[in-house]
């Protein structure tokens, strides 16, 4: 990962080692490249919120994602908080305000890594009227594994 740019991500995942936040569930982590990540402003947030804010409670390959309509909405790890699956023809899949550029870049059967474009960002839609919950959204992934 550090080839592909995204140390910076994994240096923040590794301080917050102690947290049990990633050990014990599916995890897909939406990772912004080194230079977003030393723009960010995270003076508002904790790490450990920055990394939540940046990852989605279930195992989702790209092409799990590519699957999805446009436009559906999965849960992220912040309560209360949905990101924004959009398919946009030739410039390709974004989440939220991000696009994946860098797809599947780790993957083992419980965590996946997609390198994206920006730091997530959230607007009004973010926040869910109808929630499809973790759950849910593992049990429609785990039916197209095979």
């Amino acid at each position: 990962m550090r080839r592909e740019s995204y140390y910076g991500f994994v240096t923040l995942l590794h301080i917050l080692n102690d947290t049990d936040f990633v050990r014990s569930q599916e995890i897909t982590f939406l990772m912004p490249n080194d230079e977003d990540i030393s723009q960010a402003d995270m003076s508002q947030e904790s790490l450990e919120t920055f990394i939540l804010r940046h990852t989605i409670p279930a195992w989702l390959m790209i092409n799990h994602m590519l699957r999805f309509p446009n436009k559906t909405l999965v849960p992220c790890s912040i309560p209360d908080r949905m990101f924004t699956i959009t398919k946009s023809g030739g410039s390709g899949l974004f989440v939220n305000n991000a696009r994946i550029v860098s797809p599947n870049i780790c993957q083992n059967s419980r965590i996946s890594c997609h390198g994206i474009s920006n730091v997530i960002m959230f607007n009004e839609d973010s926040f869910p009227k109808g929630r499809l919950s973790p759950k849910m959204l593992s049990s429609r992934i785990n039916s197209s594994r095979h």
